[in-house]
């Protein structure tokens, strides 16, 4: 039951959206036939010039002159025949008023109104029973021209030339600004003086060729012309090329130098920290991993003579940058002599080392003192000042140490 409704209402579905497909065609084909039984007018436009009379295609209008405005009809008849003529009785409507032609004056004239008031507007025909037409007019103040002298012009690249912009009726145009139209050029404007002439330098160019130069102002239409500009090939400018490699040249030469001077800086540095005494008679090398004792130390003049090399060593020394090479030198050592000692030379030295020579200023003071007691026991005490006494090169202990040293040789 549910699937033959589903059915129904699917095919009702189809059928209605085949029907509405049928209108939307018929009323699209209706259309052209009903626009074109009724008709459509057309606006014409043309200079107001007896002898030309030909229509205009830019609608360009130049502000203060008058133009003429025709409009005609085109639509197609029972035969199906296009028909094609001039509407009478149209309306035609222009921001400052509103015109009606007739068979006796088909045409009307109009002036075309300043830029500054209507830079553009809107012409409108109307009839009824006819489509209405509309036309959109730009107004302008003249048309732009470009003279040189001679014409065409021929001149060398670099070299400069004049050109001269003029209106439509030959009147000079002051402030139009001038350019070549060529890459790299068309940012270098230049304005005309107030007899309407500008001054150009001719644009670098890799063979002969023309060039266009143009003009435009506000409220002008743009203009231009074509000139010749001849190539000269410069000898005296060094090719691009050639100067990249002279560049680099020159950079390779300077990184030579530089690291020669670098490497004669670190020579003379080094030469100072080769050899850098200690307080303890040993040197250090300029690196670190430099053993101390690959270098001779003061403990080396008291080796025996047989392990002393006589001949000169060259010894090199690995240093960041250059090598270095060090030459050393060893001294001979002097030959060892025996020398015997009798006893009472050993005596004397023993004596004279023992001997202790006592400086004027030295004193001491106090009960405590270790000299106050040898004094106390001697007697030899000061009981007058028994805090205080002074010792010098004859005082108390002088005496003993002579003392001393009579009873040591007794005894041996």
């Amino acid at each position: 039951m549910r699937g033959r409704i589903y059915f129904r209402i699917s095919r009702y579905f189809i059928i209605l959206s085949f029907l509405w497909l049928l209108l939307g065609m018929f009323t699209i084909i209706l259309q052209p036939v009903s626009a074109q039984e009724q008709g459509r007018l057309i606006i014409v436009l043309y200079e107001h010039d007896p002898d030309t009379g030909i229509p205009m295609e830019d609608y360009i209008f130049l502000e203060g002159k008058e133009y003429g405005v025709l409009v005609g009809y085109e639509k197609i008849n029972e035969s199906g025949v296009v028909e094609r003529g001039i509407a009478y009785n149209v309306t035609i409507t222009v921001p400052w008023g509103t015109y009606v032609n007739s068979i006796l004056q088909p045409e009307i004239s109009i002036i075309a109104p300043s830029f500054e008031s209507y830079p553009s507007f809107l012409i409108t025909a109307s009839k009824k029973g006819y489509v209405a037409d509309e036309v959109e007019v730009t107004v302008i103040k003249g048309r732009i021209r470009i003279f040189t002298d001679p014409s065409p012009l021929k001149v060398k690249e670099k070299e400069g030339f004049l050109v001269t912009v003029k209106d439509q009726d030959g009147n000079r145009i002051a402030g139009a600004m001038v350019y070549i139209d060529q890459e790299g050029y068309r940012n270098h404007l230049v304005p005309t003086n107030e007899d309407g002439i500008a001054y150009l330098s001719a644009p670098t160019v890799k063979t002969d060729e023309e060039i266009t130069v143009t003009a435009y102002k506000e409220g002008y239409t743009v203009g231009s012309t074509t000139i010749f500009v001849e190539n000269i090939e410069d000898t005296s400018v060094i090719p691009p090329d050639f100067l990249s490699i002279l560049a680099a040249f020159l950079f390779v030469i300077l990184a030579i130098i530089f690291v020669r001077l670098r490497g004669k800086i670190k020579i003379s540095k080094t030469k100072n920290k080769i050899r850098t005494p200690l307080s303890w008679g040993r040197y250090i090398g300029y690196k670190k991993n430099l053993p101390l004792s690959e270098y001779k130390t003061s403990d080396d003049e008291n080796k025996p003579a047989s392990e002393t090399k006589h001949a000169e060593e060259k010894k090199t020394v690995e240093v960041r940058g250059p090598k270095i090479e060090e030459i050393r030198i060893y001294r001979t050592d002097k030959k060892r002599e025996t020398k015997y000692v009798s006893d009472e030379d050993k005596r004397k030295s023993i004596s004279s080392r023992r001997k202790y020579t006592k400086p004027q200023y030295d004193w001491f003071e106090g009960t405590e003192d270790i000299r106050y007691k040898i004094d106390r026991i001697t007697g030899k005490i000061d009981e007058e000042e028994i805090d205080k006494w002074f010792e010098g090169v004859d005082d108390i202990r002088s005496k003993i140490d002579e003392t001393l040293r009579k009873k040591y040789k007794n005894k041996k």
